[in-house]
């Protein structure tokens, strides 16, 4: 017993150190990711936390999803492009393979377990890194990256990852305060600390100032206002047109962003993406059944849109949905909106449970703060190809794994875990 305790700690920290490196670092998520998988394999359980794979929600379209990557790449260059376009599937399958059976074995609704420890950090994390965007923007201090970007890129070295983790974070974090699921969170109970800490995220992905995260904000805070009733969904428009319009009048960076849309034809960032979405249209015209392949979309030197010393063209469609259709073809399409339409739908299910009690209740505030996030993310992918971000994808996946509570509401420890989990304490020791 001791070893599992040992073992179970370890898992716990890593999971917590993940969490940390999701803000900061691809390289050492992908470590943490790593050490989790190899923790998981030293488990005396790990032929049940094999087992329980069977019922990940997610798995089966995931899959499905991999099936026409494979045929778009080897019907583009034969077994080698068909094994990297496979392989390009490591940040979903790894975090959702890694993390669900972590979750599912230890346990989702308990304050004390894994799950409750990661959130909590991811949380934090993301609101430390919120923070930091304000500053960052306003006085141009930009320790992680050489590149002036206008928009702030928090503890990332780029804004378009930077806007879509803080994407994940803030309606994660509204959706454990509208549930009231943030009482199961350790560090998080007082609620004037939990709302401290939503409202920071929530500045993290006003300063990041890509317009694509803004769009999808916009439609997911209006989604969960209509969520919770038609009469939130009038209250929730006002409150957004009051703020966007103060923040037009006060926050340069939000004018900046804007003002530039009432010219778009002269708008580098507009035409840029037109000229793309043709290529792509043309690309998907050409090759309407498996695409171009996923890694032979053709890189545009489009001089005016690059950024300098980063870039020298731009080498994706600007759009997941595009992107997606001109790779892939239209069976790639229709496997992944079937892909995004199952992440969707399971969120909405897991946030209707009803709640009876501290699990339903922490089961629910996850599905809730997912289908914002998942809605968020969704339309802005219109105009950004942000199912690609290495950054976002980790933690996408990571906390899509949490949706094992959508097909069964009470979660079955194994045997060997109930008597470790019984001896946790409140900290992470």
């Amino acid at each position: 017993m001791a070893k599992i305790s040992s073992l179970a700690t370890i898992e716990r920290y890593l999971a917590m150190a993940l969490a940390v490196c999701f803000c900061c670092s691809v390289s050492g998520s992908w470590i943490c990711l790593i050490l989790l998988l190899v923790v998981a394999l030293a488990q005396p359980d790990r032929l049940e936390r094999f087992k329980v794979m069977k019922e990940a929600p997610l798995l089966l379209p995931l899959c499905l999803f991999a099936v026409p990557v494979l045929i778009s790449g080897l019907a583009s260059g034969g077994i080698d492009e068909g094994a990297k376009a496979l392989w390009s599937m490591r940040g979903m399958m790894v975090p959702y393979m890694v993390a669900f059976q972590m979750f599912r074995t230890s346990g989702i609704s308990s304050k004390y377990n894994t799950a409750a420890w990661t959130l909590t950090v991811l949380l934090i994390a993301g609101a430390l890194s919120g923070l930091f965007a304000v500053p960052q923007q306003i006085f141009n201090f930009r320790p992680f990256t050489t590149y002036p970007f206008l928009q702030a890129t928090g503890f990332l070295s780029e804004p378009m990852s930077f806007a879509g983790v803080i994407q994940l974070t803030s309606f994660l974090a509204l959706g454990f305060l509208i549930k009231k699921g943030y009482q199961q969170l350790p560090l998080l109970q007082n609620g004037r600390v939990f709302l401290a800490v939503l409202l920071a995220n929530f500045l993290g992905l006003l300063f990041c100032g890509e317009r694509s995260a803004w769009v999808g904000m916009i439609f997911a805070f209006l989604s969960i206002c209509l969520y919770v009733s038609p009469k939130m969904l009038l209250r929730g428009a006002v409150v957004l047109l009051v703020l966007g319009v103060l923040s037009y009048c006060f926050v340069p960076l939000v004018k900046a962003r804007i003002a530039p849309l009432g010219h778009w034809q002269t708008d580098v960032s507009v035409t840029a993406r037109l000229k793309i979405w043709s290529t792509a249209w043309q690309l998907f015209q050409e090759h309407p059944i498996t695409g171009v392949g996923p890694h032979k979309f053709p890189r545009l030197p489009i001089s005016e849109a690059v950024v300098a010393g980063r870039s020298t063209d731009l080498n994706h469609a600007h759009s997941n949905y595009l992107q997606i259709l001109s790779t892939t073809g239209i069976l790639g399409a229709a496997a992944f909106l079937y892909l995004l339409g199952s992440a969707i739908y399971f969120s909405y299910r897991q946030s209707k449970l009803s709640s009876t009690d501290n699990q339903s209740v922490f089961n629910s505030a996850i599905g809730l703060g997912l289908l914002g996030a998942m809605i968020s993310l969704s339309f802005a992918g219109i105009f950004e190809y942000n199912f690609n971000s290495g950054h976002i994808k980790l933690v996408q996946w990571l906390l899509l794994a949490l949706l094992v509570a959508s097909s069964q509401v009470k979660v079955a420890l194994p045997s060997s875990l109930l008597t470790d989990n019984a001896r946790q304490s409140t900290s992470p020791e």
